[in-house]
C-alpha cells in the first residue's frame, strides 16, 4: 500500500480539463469527462489549476450552456 491511500470513495483521475484533444488525447470537455466516468451529477470538484482560473472557469460555463440548448 502507498503512504498516501485514498479512502474508498474518493478517486483520483490523471486527466486534463480542457478542450477535447488539445493538446493532447489527456485534455476532455468537462461533459465528456463526466460521461466517460458514469456521473450524472458531480457534488464536488477539486482542481490544481493555478493560473487558468479564467480559462477553466469560461470552459465550463461554455460547456454547460452547450448542454442546456441541447435539452
Amino acid at each position: 500500500k502507498s503512504a498516501c491511500a485514498l479512502p474508498p470513495r474518493v478517486h483520483f483521475h490523471h486527466l486534463c480539463l480542457g478542450e477535447d484533444g488539445v493538446p493532447d488525447a489527456r485534455y476532455r470537455s468537462f461533459g465528456n469527462l463526466t460521461t466517460a466516468l458514469g456521473h450524472s451529477e458531480v457534488a464536488l470538484l477539486k482542481m490544481d489549476i493555478e493560473g487558468y482560473e479564467f480559462q477553466v472557469v469560461d470552459a465550463l460555463v461554455r460547456g454547460a450552456a452547450a448542454a442546456s440548448s441541447r435539452l
